[in-house]
């Protein structure tokens, strides 16, 4: 179950981060011209994901909502990890 958890609140933190940056970017002067489309279907996607897990996991079928958590989650851990990595490191590039 922790596994299960783990991978919706990862899910859950993705979402909400792109709906805070969907926010700065209604609120700032810029002028949208569309071009975050994709994320904002990402989201749509990843909270599909986690309502879908949740229906699987009151069914009983916990192994296929472990699975459909952990399938976005693991790259977006991954990628954080590297970014983090990459923030605190402070490699030279060239």
């Amino acid at each position: 179950m922790l596994l299960f958890f783990t991978g919706v609140f990862i899910n859950c933190a993705a979402i909400v981060l792109i709906i805070l940056s969907s926010i700065k970017d209604a609120l700032s002067a810029r002028q949208t011209d569309g071009r975050n489309d994709l994320v904002h279907i990402a989201a749509l996607v990843l909270a599909g994901v986690v309502a879908v897990s949740f229906y699987h996991k009151n069914n009983g079928n916990i192994f296929l909502a472990k699975l459909l958590v952990c399938l976005p989650a693991t790259p977006i851990l991954l990628s954080a990890v590297f970014l983090a990595a990459a923030m605190l490191l402070k490699p030279n590039w060239k």
